[in-house]
C-alpha cells in the first residue's frame, strides 16, 4: 500500500500487466461539474474517455464506465459505452470507487471476463487497482493515464493536488479497516 500512497501523492503510479492481455475496461470517473443544476462535461473526464476510447478501438474492448466518464465518450464519437455505472444501490450515499467496482465485477462475472484495464486519473489508479485485486480482479494498470484536475470540480478533492492528497491519503487507513483496500 505504499507504492499507491505515494502514486496518490505525486501521480507517479505502478503500470501492470500487459494491455493486450486486458478483456475489457472499468473506466472510473474523476470529479464532476455542474451546469445548470445538472452534470456537464468537465476536462478531466474528456481525457479518461479519449483514452478509453483509443484503448477499446484498439485492442476492440468492452467498456464498463463510470457516467461521467460514459457520458465523455459519447459526445467524443457517438459511440455508447457497452455499459455504464450510473447511480449508487445506497440512495443515501454517492456512487464510489468501490462502488463502481463492485458493480463493474458482477457484470464481468456475467460476461465470463477477468483482466480488466483500469482507467483512472493519475493519483487515484494505484488505489483503484488495488480495490480490483480485493474484488478478485486482476486488474491491468497501463502507461500514459491523465494526471490532470479540474479546479471548477463539484467534488472539492479532485479540484488540486493538494486537496486530492487532503482527502485520499488519510483516507486508505480507513478503507482498509472497512475491507475495501
Amino acid at each position: 500500500m505504499i507504492r499507491e500512497i505515494k502514486s496518490a501523492y505525486d501521480g507517479n503510479y505502478a503500470i501492470r500487466g500487459d494491455t493486450n492481455d486486458a478483456d475489457c475496461i472499468i473506466a472510473q470517473s474523476f470529479g464532476y461539474r455542474k451546469e445548470h443544476g445538472i452534470k456537464a462535461l468537465d476536462p478531466v473526464n474528456i481525457k479518461l474517455a479519449r483514452f478509453v476510447l483509443e484503448k477499446a478501438d484498439e485492442l476492440d474492448l468492452r467498456t464498463i464506465l463510470q457516467v461521467e466518464v460514459a457520458v465523455a465518450y459519447h459526445a467524443l464519437s457517438a459511440k455508447k459505452p457497452t455499459f455504464t455505472i450510473d447511480q449508487s444501490r445506497n440512495p443515501i450515499k454517492y456512487l464510489d470507487s468501490w462502488e463502481v467496482l463492485e458493480q463493474s465485477k458482477e457484470l464481468m462475472t456475467i460476461l465470463d471476463l477477468e483482466n480488466p484495464m483500469i482507467v483512472a486519473q493519475a493519483h487515484h489508479v494505484g488505489r483503484v487497482a488495488l480495490q480490483a485485486e480485493k474484488l478478485d480482479m486482476s486488474p491491468i494498470v497501463p502507461d500514459g493515464l491523465p494526471a490532470d484536475f479540474d479546479d471548477k470540480s463539484e467534488q472539492k478533492w479532485t479540484r488540486s493536488r493538494n486537496l486530492w492528497i487532503r482527502k485520499e491519503i488519510p483516507g486508505m487507513p480507513l478503507l482498509k479497516v472497512l475491507g475495501k483496500l
